[in-house]
Order: structure tokens, then sequence, then C-alpha cells
């Protein structure tokens, strides 16, 4: 693998600082998640392995974090406008609970794509905003909210493409390197690259010597369709690309075979209910396409836990177990 320049943020309009603030802003609002070892995978990988349990965040997902932070960080006439964002799901449950304590929800709509999964439509409907759903992938409700944002003046709220966004999610690395100080390698989803960014940001401004590594999901059919959905983005915006080239050492990309594999594995070995762009980093690694020195200590970010049941009951008779 290639190993990634030193860290630079001198270059970057983004700093630690930045990460601090966003973790004060978000004090008494999110859970700090736990870091939890899994014996049993530690023991079949020869690592020493933990999980960082986004999946069991308010909303199910990490983006709560990015998406509170951004609209605390608005003043209140840009709130009072309205809300507009788009998302295949995480960000859309983000936006609407923090739209809710701001009392603004009733002036939040969000454009998901109409292959989302029912839990998350209805769990963002939940929060009391309106959804509206587009046909085709994320970009393309991307393109309908930015035009209705235009038109209506509305605040459109980023899904990763915003540096409050990236230092909301760069909490995350602060609590790894706070919690698990012995971690070497973290192993973070990545799609439009809000997470892994703050993740990296945070984590190796602290420890130079972490490694951080991304998993994307590779899915080659027509229609775009992957179990991996919250990070079915076309490629990083190049606000967390500028991040990514200085912080993070590789991106991998693994199958929809490899990941469903995987969204079972956590079930079975570790009783944890995650959803498929939450489970790439145990892919990765039951891939074969990672590997450490024995008893390396290893955090996997498991990004979100909203997967549908049903789905899940598929996967459980169509997928093979590794």
């Amino acid at each position: 693998m290639e190993t990634a320049t030193e860290p630079a943020t001198q270059f970057l309009p983004i700093s630690l600082d930045d990460v601090r603030l966003a973790s004060e802003n978000l004090r008494g609002v999110i859970y700090r998640t736990p870091i939890v070892k899994s014996e049993f995978l530690s023991k079949l990988y020869n690592l020493n392995l933990s999980f960082k349990l986004e999946n069991m965040q308010k909303t199910g997902a990490f983006k709560l974090r990015g998406a509170y932070h951004t609209i605390a960080s608005l003043s209140r006439s840009e709130r009072q406008r309205g809300l507009i964002a788009a998302s295949s799901g995480n960000h859309a449950q983000g936006v609407a609970y923090a739209a809710q304590v701001f009392g603004i929800e009733a002036r939040t709509t969000i454009y998901m794509p109409a292959s989302t999964p029912e839990t998350k439509m209805e769990n963002t409907r939940r929060y009391g905003v309106r959804v509206e759903l587009v046909e085709g992938t994320y970009d393309a409700c991307a393109r309908i909210a930015h035009e209705a944002a235009d038109q209506s003046g509305a605040t459109y709220i980023e899904p990763y493409n915003d540096w409050r966004i990236i230092a909301g999610q760069g909490t995350i690395g602060l609590e790894i390197m706070e919690d698990a100080p012995e971690t070497q390698v973290i192993l973070s989803p990545v799609g439009g690259g809000g997470l892994i960014s703050g993740i990296a940001l945070a984590a190796r401004t602290l420890r130079p010597d972490v490694r951080v590594i991304g998993i994307q999901a590779s899915y080659a059919n027509p229609s775009g369709y992957t179990i991996a959905d919250g990070i079915r983005v076309d490629h990083p915006g190049d606000k967390p690309q500028r991040i990514i080239d200085h912080y993070v050492e590789a991106l991998v990309r693994v199958d929809e075979k490899t990941i469903s594999a995987a969204v079972l594995a956590m079930a079975e070995y570790t009783r944890l209910l995650v959803e498929g762009s939450g489970a790439v980093g145990l892919a990765a690694l039951m891939s074969g396409a990672l590997h450490f020195e024995p008893q390396t200590h290893v955090v996997i970010v498991l990004s979100g836990g909203n997967i549908d049941l049903l789905r899940l009951g598929y996967l459980a008779t169509q997928t093979p177990m590794h």
C-alpha cells in the first residue's frame, strides 16, 4: 500500500480545533458510542480487533454528528429559512433529528432515492420533516435538492462536502484516540468521504503514526445497486478528498457478496446489527485485501445499523458464510 504523506493541516481550512468545537456542540446530544473488542474475530484474524459502535448512535448512524453540528453552527435566520437535504437515509435522519431539536422540522424537506430502504424513509418521517422521493441515485436527489434550495432560499445541508460536516464526523476519530489510545489502524467506510476525512484528520493529528484505511463498495451492476447503500456515492467530495490525500493511507474496494457475508458475520459472531455500509471494514478483512502484523490493534468503524430486517432475512437465506 502507498503511504500517505505527512499530515499538513497548514494547507487545510480545518484543524483539530474545529473537531473539538464540534465535540462541544455535540455534548449531551449524541451518544459517546463504545469501542468493543471481539474475542472471536480477534482470534480468527490474529489481531486485536475492536469495533466503534456507531450503529448504536442516536438515529442509528454516525451522520447525526455532522448534521447536528452543521445546523447548530447556522445563524438563526439560516435555520428559519428552512432546511433542505438529499440523502440515501442516514444523513436524512441526522438532519431530521436536528431540525426537530431546533423546532424547524415543519420547514425541512429531505429528498431521498425511491430505492432507499423503507426503514430509513419511515424513521426520517417520524421526526416530522417532509420526505420527497426521487427516481434514481443519490446524485439525482442532490441535483433536485440543490435546485429546490436555490428556488426557495432554504439552507442546503451537505451530507459530506462541508468542513462543518467533516468536523462533526471527526469527533469519532477524537473518541477513538481518547478511548482506545493503543489503536494502530482504523478502518472506515468511504462514500462521499466526510466520515473518513474527519476521522483521519483527528486521529492523525493526535497520532501521526496511526494508519487510516478507507473501504469502498465496488458495484458494477447496471442499476448501481449495492447493499452498502449508505456509501453509494460516485466519488468523494472535493473537500474530503483534500484531507484524504494527506491523511489516508489507501482505499480498498470490496464486492457485494463479501459485504453481505460480513453483515451476517457481524450478526452471528458479535450479535451486532450492522447495515451494509457499516460492515465493509470487516468485509475487507474477510476478502483478504488487507494484511496486518499479528496482534495489530485494529478499530473498525461500524458506521450504521439501519438495515431493513426483511433484507437481513433475505441475506440469511441467500449468502454463504465465509
